[in-house]
């Protein structure tokens, strides 16, 4: 009996591909489109599916399609930007292609991992000599404004960075408001 569209995609999903984001534009990192079809291709040559790209009535338009029946297929399109430099158009048509594939297959990148990624996120922002979500979890403990403001003296004293300095004092206001409507 063939499989469904739909259960090849399942074993191309149990197939757990994991794409790195190993190249760096516009300000991020990203899979290319090229690593992306490297991992795919030996799957779906296992599936008898193929990739189509292509580009209708300003739409970036990607068919995933059975080689055994062309009428069996899954799609997704994303439509272009106007009034873009051709640079700039290409590179919205990689990026497209691409996005549209991770969303058909449901695929991961390597830091899909929302706690990892807010993890990694809170240490480039906050590293320092001491810790900042200490002082942030003692600040959401605290339960009168007395203790909040020598709390704010201690963290002062670690000589924190700006943005250090923002964080602690936002979470700080957020909890005087709770304690100064809640006595």
């Amino acid at each position: 009996m063939n499989k469904t569209i739909y259960e090849k995609l399942y074993s191309i999903k149990c197939a757990k591909i994991k794409l790195v984001r190993d190249t760096e534009g516009y300000k991020y990192q990203y899979a290319t489109l090229n690593q992306l079809q490297e991992k795919l291709q030996e799957v779906f040559t296992k599936e008898w599916l193929f990739i189509i790209h292509r580009i209708e009535d300003w739409n970036v338009i990607t068919r995933i399609q059975c080689k055994d029946d062309k009428d069996t297929f899954i799609e997704s399109a994303i439509p272009l930007s106007q009034n873009v430099w051709p640079q700039d158009k290409w590179s919205e048509i990689t990026y497209y292609r691409r996005y549209n594939l991770i969303a058909l297959l449901d695929l991961e990148t390597e830091d899909d991992d929302w706690e990892k990624a807010q993890e990694s996120t809170w240490k480039k922002a906050y590293k320092g000599k001491f810790d900042l979500m200490d002082y942030i979890q003692r600040v959401k403990d605290e339960d009168n404004t007395d203790s909040l403001e020598k709390l704010y003296k201690e963290f002062m004293e670690e000589k924190p960075s700006e943005k250090q300095k923002e964080w602690f004092v936002k979470e700080a206001g957020i909890r005087k408001d709770y304690l100064l409507n809640n006595q």
